[in-house]
């Protein structure tokens, strides 16, 4: 019986994400389909919701409700994002205008499996 493409491509992959002696991939993969999982949800529920909230936004006779703060929450929240992001953007264009070169690089200490990157500043800049 002849395979599938699908088929082979899972027979070929699954070693990779599910590898036998590796319990951090698997936790990883698991987790990465929890995430999926969770963002479907908040896809198919995230419309409904904010219907309720727009309706309750005309129905002021009746008094505050929970679905009244979930705009005002997300436009808070967005603000903060930007805001936290453009503070961020700042604080890198500080630091690298106090150096002569500034260098990305991940510590050989660190696990292969970590994502954390630093800035390397070298050259001190003298403040005239």
């Amino acid at each position: 019986m002849k395979q599938s493409t699908l088929q082979r491509t899972i027979n070929l992959l699954a070693p990779f994400l599910w590898p036998k002696d590796k319990n951090s991939i698997k936790l990883r993969v698991i987790a990465a389909v929890i995430c999926l999982l969770l963002a479907k949800a908040a896809n198919v529920g995230t419309p409904p919701i904010l219907g309720y909230a727009v309706d309750s936004l005309t129905e002021l006779s009746q008094g505050l409700n929970v679905y009244m703060l979930i705009p005002l929450a997300l436009i808070i929240s967005y603000g903060i994002a930007r805001v936290a992001a453009l503070a961020f953007g700042e604080l890198r264009n500080a630091f690298r205008n106090s150096f002569a070169k500034v260098k990305l690089c991940k510590p050989k200490s660190s696990r292969a499996e970590s994502v954390e990157i630093f800035l390397l500043g070298m050259g001190k800049k003298q403040n005239n």
